[in-house]
């Protein structure tokens, strides 16, 4: 996932030798040596990354994981760190992390995901961890909901976010404090450039299938594909045309989670048909990317929970609470549950965020902690 604590440049890379990074399918890492503490393990090339170092991560990849797990109230997923070495020309310099390649094995409840070891020093290592904190709290919500709406990445994101800072407060005060002054002053700079406002809603997913939805179409094809909704919708109208019967719907808790669905696809093609429009922050900026929606999102869940302490785990619950009676989960839910979760809290709009919100969020989160 891309990091909205990574959007300022770095120092310069170090100069040595450079690899490819390993991927993170089991053929290839199950060849790899590992340490493990917990349910945490940590993957690494003996040649590429010396195994001291493997070592010493395993125990705080543990901790996170835990730390993670009582903040949500839910036993955490497994943690599986592929670490590597630099990748890239020597030389080179820019963003530590760009995009973290991961992967949710949910029949075993794991999560999986390589972040390479390019700098040894505190603030890498306060990445590095906050990294752990967001893969896993991402895991754990989506492992609470069975199909979700692919525009609900405010939801997903935002409570990753939230998860990272609340744990790296606890473990790196300093850290957690200077990489909130870098999404700070992101914020700050997108403004100057002219980006007012942005809509949280027309924020997707990065996979292009509609997370778990094959499960409610059990039609033998993958989860629905977002490069073709007009095949995915027409797959889900299918679907619900097996259910009638002469006196309705033969299943009809099935049909109305196939109803939501088919909502979720039209919706979804009414987001593509979308313009940008004036002051509006694009999740296809070249300049920014979509660090903004990040930072947003963060500003959102951190809003609630500083206003109402323990929403994130009222919202967890709920979430748990409501899926076997309703399977799929769209915005307007998504929104009702944080609401009742925050308490009575106010919540700006979420289709038309104002930045200008969400520098007051991020100012006022700064003011508590050390500079």
């Amino acid at each position: 996932m891309t990091r909205r604590a990574l959007a300022c440049l770095l120092a310069l890379l170090p100069l040595g030798c450079y690899s490819p990074p390993p991927g993170i399918d089991d053929a290839e890492v199950l060849r790899m040596e590992h340490v493990r503490q917990g349910d945490a393990w940590v993957f690494y090339r003996g040649w590429d990354v010396p195994r001291a170092r493997a070592a010493a991560l395993a125990p705080e990849v543990e901790l996170v994981r835990l730390k993670v797990g009582a903040l949500t109230g839910v036993t955490p997923p497994r943690a599986q760190l592929v670490v590597h070495g630099p990748t890239g020309s020597a030389g080179a310099s820019g963003p530590l992390v760009d995009r973290v390649a991961c992967l949710f094995i949910e029949r075993e409840n794991t999560i999986r995901f390589r972040y390479p070891l390019e700098r040894d020093d505190r603030l890498a290592r306060t990445q590095l961890l906050g990294t752990v904190a967001h893969e896993v709290a991402e895991a754990t919500v989506l492992g609470q909901v069975t199909a979700v709406d692919p525009y609900l990445r405010w939801m997903c994101d935002g409570v990753a976010e939230l998860a990272e800072h609340e744990v790296l407060l606890e473990i790196d005060r300093a850290g957690a404090g200077e990489l909130l002054g870098r999404a700070l002053r992101f914020v700050q700079d997108r403004r100057a450039r002219g980006a007012e406002w942005l809509d949280l809603t027309r924020w997707r997913q990065l996979g292009d299938r509609i997370y778990r939805s094959q499960r409610l179409l059990d039609d033998g094809e993958p989860s629905l594909a977002l490069e073709d909704l007009p095949g995915s919708l027409a797959r889900v109208r299918r679907a619900r045309a097996a259910l009638r019967g002469e006196d309705g719907p033969t299943d009809p808790a099935r049909d109305a989670a196939l109803a939501e669905l088919e909502a979720v696809v039209q919706a979804a093609a009414a987001r593509e048909r979308l313009g940008w429009r004036p002051g509006e922050g694009r999740t296809d900026d070249p300049d920014a990317l979509d660090y903004l929606f990040y930072n947003a999102a963060f500003a959102l869940w951190l809003h609630a929970e500083r206003g109402a302490p323990g929403t994130l785990g009222r919202f967890v619950a709920a979430l748990a609470a409501r899926r076997e009676a309703d399977p799929v989960l769209v915005q307007a839910e998504a929104l009702a549950l944080l609401k009742e979760a925050a308490s009575g809290v106010a919540l700006p709009p979420l289709e038309r965020l104002p930045l200008a919100w969400v520098e007051q969020a991020l100012t006022a989160e700064a003011a508590r902690l050390p500079r």
